[in-house]
């Protein structure tokens, strides 16, 4: 289903959940400004928010998504004021692809990939992350150990000074690409 350019602002009345067959979802350029609870209730595999302007994800809000395989959530005004923990997101047990690009992020951990890890008990399948163009200023030390499948990785156009160990990526053994550039 293609919802983008269409103005919209709420997705809570959308009844996502009658379309069980749904594969598909974007909902990019639009005036979305919170993921509320129960919002998205669908089993769908691909989920794009890009270029909202989202600031608020509800606890509990993606929970449903347990089929999801990528979301994207870049050019969306994120920024470190987002609360978000791992009951929004719930159990995404096939996310492969997550781009939060462009979101004004300045640290990872208020909307961390150790969320994802914590969510994530069995298979750690997500292999692409995209954090380019953010405000990311360091990296902790076992940051991206729980993600033995990561081969793409791209935090460039930050503001990186600080990587507190050169092993910082020990357990991600898969990366074929990284992007570290400025």
């Amino acid at each position: 289903v293609n919802l983008s350019n269409t103005s919209l602002r709420d997705i809570k009345s959308l009844g996502f959940s009658k379309l069980v067959e749904l594969n598909s979802l974007d909902l990019s350029n639009n005036l979305i400004e919170r993921i509320e609870t129960n919002s998205l209730v669908c089993n769908c595999h691909f989920l794009i928010l890009t270029n909202n302007r989202i600031r608020f994800i509800q606890d509990g809000s993606l929970r449903f998504l347990i089929d999801l395989a990528f979301l994207a959530l870049n050019q969306n005004p994120l920024d470190d004021n987002v609360q978000v923990t791992n009951m929004t997101f719930g159990s995404f047990n096939w996310l492969n692809n997550l781009d939060m690009s462009n979101t004004n992020l300045s640290k990872l951990p208020l909307f961390s990939l150790l969320l994802f890890a914590d969510v994530f008990d069995t298979g750690y399948l997500l292999r692409n992350i995209k954090l380019d163009n953010n405000k990311i200023e360091s990296i902790r030390s076992n940051y991206f150990d729980n993600f033995p499948r990561l081969s793409y990785l791209d935090l460039s156009h930050n503001r990186i000074a600080q990587i507190e160990s050169s092993n910082v990526f020990y357990g991600s053994i898969k990366i074929e690409y990284l992007n570290l550039s400025s």
